[in-house]
């Protein structure tokens, strides 16, 4: 009973931590956020989380993917640290971005903006990750720094739960993002959007410090 009850506390960890990761990767604005927005506000909700949820598809692919490969190595300590100072810098760039040097314009159509059926909507949230070429890269970065941190054994089961979790905190950004629109559309402005922005960057620099914290 004991040992269920450790796995069940064990198997917390990555479902937790996967949900974090997922929401606060999708919340500075991007491509897919704006697509998002345009699209809710156009065609409706069940447009936008199609979208999101081929967005979320990927997200699972990719991190099971990566993490799959780097399970396979053992990480020297020295690297290990390099990649937490590396990931945690990342962090507070990004939330300084965010909060001083962000950029909203809601009128942007992406490339893949165009009229679609109702199923084209989740293959077009697939096409945004597949047609952004850095997107690989950044995710690798942000797994061997979750990684450095050793949270969870990685073994193929705690990979796969924290990469479905992560593609589930990446759908519940998105439809706080829709819940959002839904209840102010009228309202939306330039600026509310940016006070958004800054507010999500402020939690992401209290991360960066938290995790600068346990570093030294």
């Amino acid at each position: 009973m004991h040992h269920i009850s450790y796995n069940l506390s064990i198997m917390l960890i990555p479902i937790f931590l996967g949900l974090l990761t997922g929401y606060i990767m999708c919340i500075p604005i991007g491509p897919l956020n704006i697509l998002i927005f345009n699209t809710k506000l156009k065609r409706g909700i069940a447009p936008a989380m199609s979208i999101a949820v081929g967005g979320a598809i990927m997200d699972f692919i990719y991190f099971f993917i990566i993490l799959s490969g780097l399970s396979l190595f053992t990480i020297n300590p020295q690297i290990s640290f390099g990649f937490k100072i590396l990931g945690t810098a990342i962090l507070f760039l990004l939330g300084i971005k965010e909060i001083f040097f962000v950029h909203v314009d809601l009128r942007e159509r992406p490339k893949y903006n165009r009229k679609l059926g109702s199923k084209g909507f989740l293959l077009l949230g697939i096409l945004i990750y597949i047609g952004n070429p850095t997107m690989f890269f950044s995710l690798s970065t942000l797994c061997a720094f979750i990684k450095s941190f050793s949270f969870f054994p990685s073994t193929l089961t705690n990979n796969a739960v924290f990469s479905l979790f992560v593609a589930f905190g990446s759908v519940l950004w998105f439809y706080t993002l829709i819940v959002i629109i839904e209840k102010f559309e009228h309202k939306i402005t330039k600026t509310l959007m940016i006070k958004i922005n800054q507010f999500c960057g402020i939690l992401i620099l209290i991360l960066s410090f938290y995790l600068g914290y346990n570093l030294l």
